[in-house]
């Protein structure tokens, strides 16, 4: 008596193939996350000439198991925007974050110090900030999760066809 196992070699060149199906699912699944948490974050932000909502990017980083979501604009200007800020004086001089991104934007710097010694960063929001890549996270948590779904259930059913 005998037992003979079928389909065993099937199986074992399905497992060798579960790596790579992974990091392919993986990657499309972190790209499109990525991309949706960018455009809830470009959604959630103010429009001042459109310079703040347009310098959000992301990239994935460790063969797509990574994904990086960073802005062109000055920390301390994300920051503002995004806790808010009462009235103040920022630096404004040369060499200050907020005269590199004044100037790549085209206007004077003084004219940006101004601005926020007067209004604060943020008055529509009554100084607590936009919060825009806070709302943009919890936006998206459902696709997120659901995202994460797909990945599991595309993985199965692409490693084990």
């Amino acid at each position: 008596m005998g037992v003979k196992v079928v389909g065993l070699q099937k199986l074992i060149n399905d497992f060798g193939r579960a790596p790579d199906v992974l990091k392919e699912e993986t990657a499309r699944g972190y790209e499109n996350m990525m991309d949706f948490v960018i455009e809830r974050i470009q959604a959630n932000t103010p429009v001042f000439k459109g310079g703040l909502r347009d310098s959000f990017e992301g990239k994935l980083l460790f063969g797509g198991l990574v994904a990086e979501i960073t802005s062109s604009a000055p920390e301390v200007i994300v920051a503002s925007v995004e806790g808010g800020a009462r009235p103040h004086w920022p630096p404004w001089g040369p060499g200050s974050e907020l005269a590199a991104w004044a100037e790549a934007k085209g206007i004077p710097p003084f004219l940006v110090a101004r601005a926020i010694s007067r209004r604060g960063t943020i008055k529509r929001f009554g100084y607590k900030g936009a919060r825009m890549v806070g709302r943009g996270l919890e936006d998206s948590e459902i696709f997120i999760a659901k995202e994460s779904q797909r990945i599991g259930s595309r993985f199965v059913a692409e490693a084990f066809r």
